[in-house]
């Protein structure tokens, strides 16, 4: 089968079934999408095995879950996306094959990120787990007919992005929990969590409903007039009953 690069032109002889190939003229990596040739680049990894624990260590703390999490597996792996490219430097990334976390679809490409032509020898991505586009860029294509048709994306890519799988188990919890870590900038993307342990949340409850108490108290042995002592009673139940609303969000 023949096909032209896109970059130079040049004709390229390729083998059946091959999608991901490289013009022995320019040195482009290019990718066949139903007959259509398309750019094909990679980010590199910034993020390594050792950093994955204080990164999802740090992800669970905000999320009120700071027991010992003990990390099983992690295993960097390339997931591809439509990345779309606007006159204005607009972009957007499409997810180009299904996933189990399809959050993924918001990571972020930093400003500063250069893009790589795909070269599966490079030391970078040589041996990883590269996952082949399933989406085609047709489909995206359609779903986004308004958006082209105005020119707002006119240019499409294929983008690999490095993420690392990682499975864990948390403290007191049993099973494992799976998280996507963004390979490049440490963002987590995860479907479920572990439970928020309620010892410290039914600590803080008490003693916030213990000062309230005491306010009221006060303020009925400060205000004599019953009206007035109601309507302060009014005032001071609001905040309780914000807080309550707090914590049984935490609770849920």
């Amino acid at each position: 089968m023949q096909v032209k690069c896109n970059q130079c032109g040049a004709e390229l002889k390729i083998k059946p079934n091959e999608i991901f190939f490289t013009c022995t003229y320019c040195g482009s990596s290019l990718y066949l999408d139903s007959s259509k040739v398309i750019f094909h680049y990679y980010l590199s990894s910034k993020i390594i095995k050792e950093d994955l624990k204080l990164i999802l260590s740090a992800f669970l703390k905000r999320r009120n879950l700071k027991k010992r999490i003990k990390i099983e597996k992690k295993e960097i792996f390339y997931f591809p996306f439509w990345l779309l490219k606007g006159k204005k430097e607009e972009t957007s990334l499409k997810l180009a094959a299904p996933t189990a976390i399809d959050e993924i679809e918001k990571v972020v490409i930093p400003p500063a990120g250069k893009l790589n032509f795909f070269d599966p020898e490079n030391k970078d991505i040589k041996d990883k787990k590269i996952v082949v586009p399933s989406i085609a860029y047709e489909a995206i294509k359609k779903n986004m007919e308004k958006e082209i048709k105005k020119g707002d994306f006119s240019q499409a890519m294929l983008l690999h992005l490095p993420f690392f799988l990682c499975q864990y188990r948390y403290a007191g919890e049993k099973g494992r929990f799976t998280v996507l870590i963004d390979a490049v900038g440490g963002k987590v993307f995860a479907n479920s969590f572990p439970h928020v342990s309620l010892e410290k949340i039914e600590s803080e409850f008490f003693w916030a409903v213990g000062i309230i108490c005491m306010i009221f108290f006060m303020e009925g042995l400060m205000v004599k007039n019953l009206l007035t002592k109601a309507f302060v009673y009014f005032i001071s139940a609001f905040p309780l009953y914000l807080l309550l609303r707090y914590f049984l969000s935490k609770k849920g």
